[in-house]
């Protein structure tokens, strides 16, 4: 990805946790056409995902389902690495403090300081964590939920 691809590509990303799906979705469709293989992949199911969540906010109930169906079709499949945003600089947040409890506004401002705004993004990103670590969150070895409060790289289970 070209540097005014990944610009663009984090811009979307910022739009969608925003709640500017119909934005997000313009900046994403710039890389997409620029994309190929995996990656081209990812980013159609990103697109759709924010395009479904436009048409739920506006009562196409129907649109956005259908949407989603494929978006999820889409994205079962391999994430590139590139598209891992901040999956390294979360593991290194984590394993620097073994058993350490974090909640999601402290990983939000270690990991992204001021670049995204709803917590949401940490979720997701530990689900992409989880994914790259091949661990499995119901009896995870390296990421732990604390429910209620966050996550937390190893230490005791609750």
């Amino acid at each position: 990805m070209t540097e005014d691809q990944r610009k663009r590509f984090q811009e979307g990303i910022a739009l969608f946790n925003r709640g500017h799906f119909f934005d997000c979705h313009e900046a994403l469709e710039e890389v997409w056409l620029q994309s190929y293989g995996d990656r081209k992949k990812f980013l159609q199911g990103l697109i759709q995902v924010a395009v479904a969540l436009h048409h739920l906010r506006n009562g196409n109930l129907a649109g956005a389902q259908r949407l989603l169906a494929a978006a999820v079709e889409k994205l079962s499949g391999p994430v590139p690495d590139s598209e891992t945003i901040g999956v390294d600089a979360l593991l290194a947040a984590l394993a620097a403090h073994p058993g350490l409890v974090f909640t999601r506004a402290q990983l939000l401002a270690q990991v992204w300081g001021d670049e995204y705004y709803d917590d949401h993004v940490v979720d997701v990103h530990v689900s992409n964590l989880r994914r790259k670590l091949q661990d499995d969150p119901t009896n995870s070895r390296y990421i732990q939920s604390v429910r209620g409060v966050g996550y937390r790289f190893g230490g005791q289970r609750e």
